[in-house]
């Protein structure tokens, strides 16, 4: 075997070993945004380094939400008027800009997306940003305040029995 055909089986043999390592691991949702994305209202990222930690342990997998449900970034900073997801899904609450115009549809169809794609990949758990409208976990964008509240995306998610977590709450309850 020549020293070319050497370099090649023992990259095609790394390359299966990864492979096999990748589909082994847990899979996990993550908010786009606290890996580095681009993605926040503003056009910024979020990125956290206790990230690092996770990485080596999981697949992690980037969504937005509001990216799904067809928002542009940047876009306007949104907020559900007077309440959290919870008053969004079952009292209707709407999901405002600043200058009053709904955009609920958008944020329905981004968390029945982001609900989709969880299904589809089998994930058990998702971590995501916490204070959005869309993923707070602890607090949410209400009348344009943080507030003790969750997501729009994360009261869908828990209700289908999904662990939503923030990247602090994941690595209390996991590591």
């Amino acid at each position: 075997m020549g020293l070319p055909n050497i370099f090649f089986s023992a990259f095609f043999a790394f390359s299966a070993v990864k492979r096999t390592v990748y589909y082994t691991m847990k899979h996990l949702l993550i908010s786009s945004c606290l890996i580095g994305l681009r993605t926040r209202y503003d056009g910024s990222d979020a990125f956290d380094v206790r990230i690092k930690e996770i990485e080596n342990r999981y697949v992690l997998i980037p969504v937005c939400p509001e990216v799904l449900g067809g928002l542009s970034i940047p876009r306007e900073p949104a907020t559900i008027r007077r309440k959290d997801g919870c008053g969004f899904w079952e009292e209707n609450i709407p999901v405002v800009i600043e200058t009053g115009k709904d955009i609920s549809k958008q944020f329905r169809e981004g968390a029945l997306k982001t609900l989709s794609f969880a299904k589809f990949l089998k994930v058990q758990n998702v971590i995501f940003k916490d204070g959005s409208p869309s993923c707070g976990v602890f607090l949410v964008n209400s009348s344009f305040q943080r507030r003790r509240g969750i997501g729009i995306a994360t009261y869908l998610l828990r209700k289908d029995g999904f662990i939503v977590d923030t990247i602090a709450s994941f690595l209390k309850r996991n590591f």
